[in-house]
């Protein structure tokens, strides 16, 4: 099985295909029914397409020496079979009369096999005998092995018999299989079998196999045309007025003049061409279209054309359905005439329709068009795997009930280091592992932009932007179990690239003309700061340069007549003293280009001539290119620039664009490799594979901003230093919080080495290939090749030697480990013993090797690496080929870990292993039937696959008799034991501490605590609210006099998961009082400047106050003034962020609870505003000009009550 995303897009400027043209037959439409008398004499046969060649069955099978011929055609009512046999000449066919479904196959015959539908296996096998004789059935999905043969449809048939062969007329009624007509270019899988006595079986298509059934064999069966598009290059000439005929056109009055028309001056083809002209440079319309085509579920589809124009051009095209999505690509500008093809895969279920357009985009111009073609292509996987649909919050459930009321005193140490907020959970589309890192009680916790990390140099902290405690800088450590305020706020934090403990920020003067900042050097360990230089203006810091010598600052002033302009300064690492550089106008993003010269790349903010530009340091700007480029990051060696919209890079040097793909892509991050970056795309984040065998790798969704939203709450990826983790922010849960998706495991020591001194072993090696994020490492020993082994170094090392004394034969492997706590794949395996003692097993990872294209290397969180290579995405490609690296000779047996539905050949050091057959999704490690001699080095391995889509994990080379790989194949499959000693204690009323025995493991990372308010609970996702690193845990924002559940699992760096501890339980405090007043009181803020609420508190208590508001004018600034019995409660503002949509302000008519209670400065109580028993007035008074309406209001002292309806961003499924 294909595991692979709804929507595929590939680019391509040429006709080649890396597979043998599939076997297809056009059935054409035919006006006139054929008579069913079996004699093929009406005229529409004459008509019909060439038959096709029969071969004999099995691998080589040459063509048929008994000559048979099968011809197709259709009309509204049914497909037509038109057969002409050959048999054993002078002799009559063999076969008797027989009754319905009788043994046909025993006689002369022809077998039709039909499966109309790509995403449903159903096939109708249809039987006759020379005799007339007639067999069906149906197999499929939810059919019965014995009722296959009960179908009986009302197809009709007649054969007649001569000496040396026979013929028939068939007849099938659409109704048949359930469907209407076949439209222009609809496909279906067929088949046809022979069966004559002295001959041997054949078939067309050619079958390897010696069944009929043979499932990996089909041709394909086209109906009418397979062009979807009827009149594809215009010839239909000038229309008397409108659009040419079956094409259309998108005007808009506001977004984009011009017109689309026909010409007859220039064409590729024939007499006319389409031709698209833009004549202003707003927006993105006209656009030419195609109609709306009927497309198959589960197909995917060329779409070409010949296409002049001598500008970047996009093509598009829409999906139209419930599943309907819109995906657009820009191209770069033609060599005359020249065909330009991409490629849509339609998802298995909610798209009909499509339409394929073309546009000029902020441009104006010319597009010419000719010889439009939509064809499905049938050399394509017929099966895919979808994705998972992800839920809303990835089922945190339990985590989701908890209010935003965080209890800090109870999570603070004695160090002043807070708890962490860490949940480690799998993305529900993906099995991802992401990470929450924090919850933020009702404000936000989120880093800078993309681009702009959040992790320090060695990636021992991050640093974040939080509203928790106030306005401040959240600093926390690198594994996300504790986390505390800076003594300093770093506004727009810049992180060192070579001093881990130094940040660079920018600190407030005050307010002349403009804002005025000061930029600032900070140690977050040591907490001294200094203010190394003043600016006149509002300043901007943006990444060091990729040495790690320079700052970038950029400067915004109003010139003399109150316009923005901007300075750039290349600052010197000291933050003293630094190079001015006027752009020439005010810019908006601006960025080192990565470049070793310290050149930036920026953009201008609102002004004229568009474009990306660049600065170099001798003050000179040039135009790296005419198209902006939106959100865009710099490859790591400064040649490409990632940009928005699909996925596509440009070349800074030449400004040549290559599309990867179509899927969207909103803010890139591209740190680590040269070779592939990241995007947010839509509600998910993708990998993107820029050189090779390119493509997009669905890593998971982040689920922000997925109703409401503001500029904050977009996810803005940012990958980590070692590109390990791909950090962002989403709104999920409710509030805006930062989180991580683990997409790489740390690179693996390289170069492994033992030497043997007596009875010691020295092991010494080097670094991963990136490894600025390694803590240290890792050493196991083993008893046996390929085993995992026994940790020797509890705590990472940080040396890059270590030495052992083993008590007789022993294998060595070292991992890497992050300050986060990852840790990555094993090093090369070496033994004690030098030659090599003892068999010998080789692990080999598939994504290391070669792999042609179409093969792809693709993101599977169940893979030993988190990646496989799917052999042949779309089409099957040639052999991939690996290396393996023997440390001695031997004779060899090959596994490998598979899965699909196929055969895959092997060979090794040019020996043939045969081939092994793999059934299902599931992984599953298969061995080769050939052992082979090899010799010690390297070896190498070459495998290919009979069917597209099958997917290979990692290969394993062993002399080993009997072994037998399982799991991931040498990994640490042995799960922690059970947590014991678990308590539970109520901590006040809206939280419950946890602690229990500390794991004895030395490989435990992390605990998983879950929880349920009713009944007993689960080790699942959904009762999961925390994955501490220590042995406690305090579960805030609960509600009170309520009794909670908990269990607690150990969790190894392997991500083997305990049992569940026993469970216990705990009951908060309750309320001695509980006060819940609903007021219907109704306050507009235009009509009445204040308003005053009366109510009752029984006890002394905290409480809050709930209001239920809208904006009347769309503004997100509302300041309510609080008053309690006369005296002030302070200013509140009103959240409408969780109502707003983009970068715009509330949606009107949209109701928001919002809740107003004292801001928090401290750690320290109360979480609401301290009230005696009693009568009280509480008193809003709104701003001038506030302008909002009030509908309902709730006074509460019971902080664990949230009212019905919208309280923050999350949304519920």
């Amino acid at each position: 099985m294909i595991r692979t995303v709804a929507l595929l897009l590939l680019l391509l400027f040429s006709g080649c295909r890396a597979s043998a043209a599939p076997a297809e037959y056009i059935c054409r439409i035919t006006p006139q029914a054929p008579v069913i008398d079996g004699r093929l004499d009406d005229a529409c046969w004459k008509d019909a397409a060439a038959p096709p060649q029969f071969y004999e069955l099995g691998v080589g099978g040459k063509p048929v020496k008994n000559a048979t011929r099968v011809r197709f055609l259709m009309d509204g009512e049914a497909l037509y079979a038109g057969i002409e046999a050959a048999t054993t000449p002078g002799k009559l066919p063999f076969g008797r009369e027989r009754g319905r479904d009788g043994k046909t196959w025993y006689d002369d015959c022809v077998e039709i096999f039909l499966c109309p539908s790509f995403v449903d296996p159903t096939v109708t096998q249809l039987c006759l005998t020379a005799y007339g004789a007639m067999m069906d059935l149906r197999r499929g999905p939810g059919i019965a092995p014995d009722a296959a043969i009960q179908w009986n449809g009302a197809w009709q048939a007649v054969a007649t018999a001569r000496e040396g062969g026979w013929s028939a007329e068939v007849r099938i009624p659409w109704s048949d299989f359930g469907v209407k007509p076949p439209p222009r270019g609809w496909v279906w899988r067929v088949k046809v079998g022979l069966v004559a006595k002295g001959y041997p079986n054949a078939m067309w298509p050619r079958n390897e196999s010696q069944g009929f059934a043979n499932p990996e064999c089909w041709g394909y069966l086209i109906f009418g045309d397979p062009n979807l598009q009827e009149n594809p290059g215009f010839e239909s000439g000038p229309p008397e007025k409108g659009l040419p005929k079956e094409w259309v056109a998108a005007y808009h009055a506001k977004e984009g003049q011009g017109i689309c028309s026909i010409t007859g001056e220039d064409r590729a083809s024939g007499k006319w061409a389409g031709r698209l002209e833009k004549t202003d440079d707003i927006a993105w319309f006209p656009v030419f279209y195609t109609r709306e085509l009927s497309v198959q579920p589960g197909s995917t589809y060329e779409l070409s054309a010949w296409v002049k124009c001598d500008r970047e051009f996009t093509m598009r095209y829409n999906l139209l359905g419930k599943a309907g999505a819109k995906r657009s690509t820009r191209l770069p500008a033609t060599k005359g005439w020249q065909r330009v093809s991409l490629e849509a895969v339609i998802p298995e279920n909610g798209v009909e329709a499509m339409s394929v357009g073309w546009q000029l985009l902020r441009t104006r111009g010319v597009i010419l068009l000719d010889d439009v073609v939509i064809r499905r292509l049938n050399e394509v996987t017929v099966t895919q795997e979808a994705v998972a649909k992800p839920h809303p919050y990835h089922r945190l459930e339990e985590l989701a009930s908890r209010t935003s009321f965080k209890t800090y005193a109870l999570l603070q140490g004695a160090d002043g280091w807070f708890q962490g907020d860490r949940v480690i959970y799998k993305d529900t589309s993906t099995g991802i592992e992401t990470w929450m890192l924090t919850r933020s009680a009702g404000t936000s916790t989120r880093h800078s932009y993309m681009e702009i990390s959040p992790w320090n140099a060695d990636g021992s902290y991050l640093l974040f932007n939080s509203g928790q405690l106030g306005k401040g800088s959240l600093h926390m450590r690198a594994d996300g179990s504790a986390w505390r305020y800076l003594d300093f706020y770093a506004s727009s934090p810049i992180w060192d690239r070579r001093d881990p403990a130094r940040v660079y920020y920018r600190v407030y003067r005050g307010r002349d003309k403009t804002d005025l900042w000061g930029l600032a050097v900070g140690n977050v360990l040591t907490g001294a700061r200094e203010v190394t230089r003043r600016f006149d203006g509002d300043i901007a810091l943006w990444p060091m340069s990729q040495d790690g010598e320079k700052l970038l600052v950029r400067e915004a002033f109003p010139d003399p007549d109150g316009k923005m302009r901007s300075r750039l300064w290349i600052m010197n690492r000291d933050g003293k003293e630094g190079l001015m550089l006027d752009p020439g106008g005010w810019v908006h993003q601006s960025w080192f280009t990565k470049a070793p010269d310290y050149s930036i790349e920026f953009e201008w903010e609102g002004q004229t001539p568009p474009g990306q530009y660049c600065i170099s340091t001798d003050g000179k700007v040039r135009k790296l290119f005419d198209q902006t480029s939106g959100h865009r990051a710099h490859s790591p060696d400064g040649r490409w620039v990632a940009v928005m919209a699909g996925c596509a890079i440009r070349d800074k040097r030449t400004g040549e664009l290559k599309a990867i793909s179509d899927e969207p892509s909103d803010h890139q991050t591209w740190e680590t490799d040269p070779n592939w970056y990241c995007t947010s795309s839509g509600r998910y984040m993708r990998r993107v594979i820029a050189f090779g065998n390119e493509t997009t790798q669905l890593l998971g969704a982040h689920n922000t901003a997925l109703k409401h939203s503001t500029y904050w709450s977009e996810a803005h990826p940012e990958m980590s230093p070692d590109g390990t983790k791909l950090g962002y922010a989403s709104s999920m849960m409710g509030d805006i919080e930062f989180y991580w998706m683990v997409m790489r495991r740390p690179d693996p020591p390289q170069n492994l080495r033992a030497r043997r001194e007596g009875k010691r072993v020295h092991l010494s090696w080097e670094p991963g290939r990136y490894h600025k994020e390694t803590k240290g490492y890792l050493v196991y020993r083993s008893g046996a090749s390929g085993e995992a082994g026994e940790l020797l170094t509890p705590e990472p090392i940080a040396a890059l030697t270590w030495s052992d004394t083993p008590d007789g034969l022993a294998y060595y492997r070292v991992t890497s480990v992050e300050h986060s706590g990852l840790e990555g794949l094993p090093s090369n395996e070496v033994c004690a013993f030098d030659p090599w003692e003892g068999p010998a097993a080789v692990y080999v990872e598939a994504e290391t090797g070669h792999y042609p294209k179409p093969a792809v290397e693709v993101f599977d969180a169940s893979a030993s690496g988190l990646y496989a290579v799917t052999l042949g995405k779309l089409r099957a490609p040639p052999p991939m080929t690996l290396g393996a690296n023997l440390p001695k000779a031997g004779e060899y047996r090959l596994w490998i870990r598979a899965r699909g539905t196929g055969s895959l050949r092997a060979s090794a050091g040019g020996s043939v292993l045969g081939e092994v057959r793999c059934e299902g999704k599931a992984w599953q490690w298969l061995a080769y039937p050939t052992a082979v001699k090899l010799d010690k080095g390297e070896a190498s391995l070459s495998l290919e696959a009979t069917v597209v889509g099958l997917s290979v994990d990692r290969m394993l080379l062993t002399d080993a008799p009997g072994y037998r790989p399982a799991g991931l194949g040498g990994a640490d499959r042995q799960a922690p034991a059970k947590p014991a000693g678990l308590k539970a204690e109520a901590a006040g009323r809206y939280a419950v501490r946890l602690s229990w025995t500390p794991a004895r493991e030395p490989d435990v990372a992390y605990y998983n605590v879950y929880a349920a308010s009713t009944g007993d609970v689960a080790a699942v996702q959904e009762r999961l609210v925390g994955s501490p690193a220590e042995p406690r845990f305090v579960d805030w924002g609960l509600k009170p006099g309520t009794t909670y559940t908990y269990r607690v699992t150990s969790v190894d760096r392997a991500g083997n998961e305990s049992p569940a501890s026993d469970a216990v339980q705990a009951k908060t405090e309750a309320l001695p009082a509980r006060l819940v007043a609903g007021l219907k009181t109704t306050w507009n803020t235009t009509l009445t400047p204040s308003v005053e609420l009366s109510f009752t508190l029984p006890a002394d208590g905290e409480v809050v106050v709930w209001a239920k508001v809208q904006s009347l004018d769309g503004s997100g600034r509302a300041p309510i003034r609080l008053e309690l019995d006369g005296k002030e409660l302070g200013r509140q503002s009103i959240p409408f962020s969780y109502i707003s949509i983009g970068h715009g302000g509330p949606v009107l008519k949209t109701w928001l609870w919002s809740c107003f209670r004292p801001e928090r400065a401290n750690p320290a109580p109360p979480m609401g505003f301290p009230v005696k028993a009693g009568g009280h007035r509480l008193t809003l008074t709104a701003d001038p000009a506030a302008k909002v309406l009030f509908e309902e209001f709730v006074i509460t002292n019971d902080l664990g009550f949230v009212p019905e309806g919208t309280v923050n961003f999350r949304v519920e499924p």
